[in-house]
């Protein structure tokens, strides 16, 4: 922790000593003492000899060097920007789950060459954590498939990646402690080395105890999923059935797909996943029960989705908060017509959630309330492609309530995407609801009951609300738009009412084509919102920071070398 920066703040915190402003309000507050204080703030960090604050960000600038990308951190208190890594170009990084330490992929010691660096969140000098690579080896996935490279364990205890560390084009998983001093593979054997064999994804148990990948590490070209610990102790195990002959079996979604493949179960219990296991091309959902960590020991498979109609399948799944019930949508009674399902891990029970829809019409997303309670879905349900926003009880014991607007929407209306609140009691969405062509954001109780505005009324014309995140708190909701001028987003935040709406990000420069916010993410304490933007210079991408009513915006990446932008950040939790 900077204390020139805390001491700083509690200047000017005392020239306005009976106030103090959080989310917008106002609260009265007792004056304290600066020595007091002080007193208090070197007593923390006595306690502790790293404090993380939630007001902690890392970036990806190419701050000091024009086209090459390097890892900073910066802390709103004013503490100064410091640079986490010392050379090459950094592609991607990861934040520890408990704040202390960043990983991250970067050509840092041989140009081209990637590889893994740990470095503290407070500076220092970073750590290789990966040995020396095969020649032309890389920390990478295969084919640049969109899943991570790497990942920290959950307790932040150990970082798992996939590489050709050991012969070229040959993709394996690894595990490293964060100081590099162990590092072992997790994968097995390839038993098509000579043909092929490769790790595709991997995930960690929620409780750290075990990895789940997928791999064709038996036979070239038929993906499965294996489990293994974090260490060289054990060899793997394969999760899935035996894949019977006829053709190529996968542990995989269906074709075209971008849905989640396999999940653990929130309580690390049980996994789920979806493969063409029973019936070659037909994808139906399995679960497996995990029997003991130490050595790992699966139960046999269960098939959990129901009987599927001829060419119907299983297009995604997700699991219940509290891993009481696996939630999926399939065209699993009707061909061609996907509705949404539940059942419980082992198979025992399985209903159908959602009403069938009118002619044409199909479940297209859902998510769970963060309570498990109940699962808001989004189908054109009542009229063909006029998407709506309904919640339903996950036992299909209750007629589903739609949360959206009651009366019809106005002519081409629709819902688009949807979160739920924190705690469960509202819904927000996007949606043409009111005025044709005009997206904007929307709250609602489960039960379908005030339903709420929360973007500005009326916006500009031409104006849209094009993405929104709830508060970590369920606070507030922020949200980017062309709200008060039509082709320049900019950052606003309201609560879930909308009986209040403030502007949080500053005034955009004016030259050339105008300034716009790119992106933004809440505080895990929701105090503050950071977000990109072009705010100053035009095409200059920098990072800022602002209480939710807008007041104390400020520009935390500092001055960029010429040319230089803000590409990526994150929070430390």
């Amino acid at each position: 922790m900077n204390i020139s920066g805390v001491v700083s703040q509690q200047r000017e915190y005392n020239q306005k000593p009976n106030y103090h402003k959080f989310l917008g309000g106002v609260h009265r507050v007792k004056n304290i003492s600066n020595r007091s204080l002080l007193f208090s703030l070197f007593t923390l960090i006595l306690m502790s000899a790293t404090i993380i604050s939630c007001d902690t960000v890392v970036f990806i600038a190419d701050n000091d060097d024009d086209g090459n990308n390097e890892l900073y951190v910066s802390r709103i208190n004013g503490a100064r920007v410091l640079m986490l890594s010392t050379g090459g170009d950094v592609l991607d990084f990861k934040i520890s789950p408990d704040g202390s330490r960043v990983a991250y992929r970067a050509d840092q010691d041989t140009p081209g060459v990637v590889e893994l660096y740990v470095n503290s969140i407070n500076g220092g000098k970073p750590v290789k954590v990966t040995p020396d690579l095969a020649p032309d080896g890389d920390v990478e996935v295969l084919f640049s498939l969109n899943y991570d490279a790497f990942n920290w364990s959950p307790d932040s205890n150990l970082i798992a990646y996939i590489a050709d560390q050991e012969k070229d084009d040959f993709y394996e998983l690894f595990v490293s402690t964060p100081d590099g001093s162990s590092n072992f593979k997790v994968s097995g054997e390839m038993q098509a080395y000579l043909d092929g064999g490769d790790v595709l994804e991997f995930e960690w148990s929620p409780d750290s105890s075990l990895i789940a990948y997928r791999a064709d590490q038996d036979f070239n070209g038929v993906i499965e999923l294996y489990a293994n610990q974090p260490s060289e102790t054990y060899t793997p195990i394969k999760i899935n059935s035996p894949l019977p002959d006829g053709g190529p079996r996968d542990v995989a979604a269906e074709p075209g797909s971008d849905a989640d493949v396999f999940e653990w179960a929130p309580d690390s219990s049980w996994i789920a996943y979806i493969a063409d296991q029973d019936t070659n091309d037909v994808f139906e959902l399995f679960t497996a029960e995990r029997i003991t960590s130490v050595p790992p020991v699966f139960s046999f498979s269960v098939k959990v989705s129901g009987t599927l109609v001829s060419g119907g399948g299983v297009k995604e799944f997700q699991w219940a908060p509290d891993s009481s019930r696996v939630a999926y949508r399939a065209d699993q009674d009707i061909y061609n017509v996907v509705e949404l399902y539940t059942a419980t891990p082992d198979g025992s029970h399985n209903d159908k959630v959602s009403i069938t829809p009118v002619m044409y019409g199909n479940v297209v997303g859902f998510q769970w309330a963060p309570d498990s309670t109940l699962i808001a879905y989004r189908a054109d349900q009542d009229t063909n492609d006029v998407l709506e926003l309904y919640t339903s009880p996950p036992y299909g014991s209750e007629v589903p309530v739609k949360v959206s607007f009651i009366e019809p929407f106005v002519v081409g209306g629709s819902v688009g995407a949807f979160e739920w609140a924190p705690d469960s009691s509202r819904v927000a969405y996007l949606a043409v609801q009111d005025t044709d062509n005009v997206t904007e954001l929307y709250t609602s109780s489960p039960d379908g009951r005030n339903n709420a505005q929360v973007s500005f009324e009326p916006l500009v014309t031409g104006g849209n609300v094009s993405e929104f995140k709830w508060a970590p708190n369920g606070s507030r909701i922020a949200y980017r738009a062309d709200q008060d001028t039509d082709a320049v987003d900019e950052l606003y935040s309201s609560v879930p009412d909308g009986s209040v709406n403030d502007k949080v990000s500053g005034p955009l420069t004016t030259d050339g084509d105008g300034g716009d916010v790119l992106e933004f993410k809440w505080a895990p304490n929701s105090y503050r919102v950071a977000y990109r933007a072009d705010q100053d210079i035009d095409n200059v991408d920098e990072l800022y920071s602002s209480l939710p009513d807008g007041s104390e915006n400020r520009n935390i990446s500092e001055k960029l070398v010429t040319n230089g932008n803000v590409s990526y950040f994150e929070y430390a939790p």
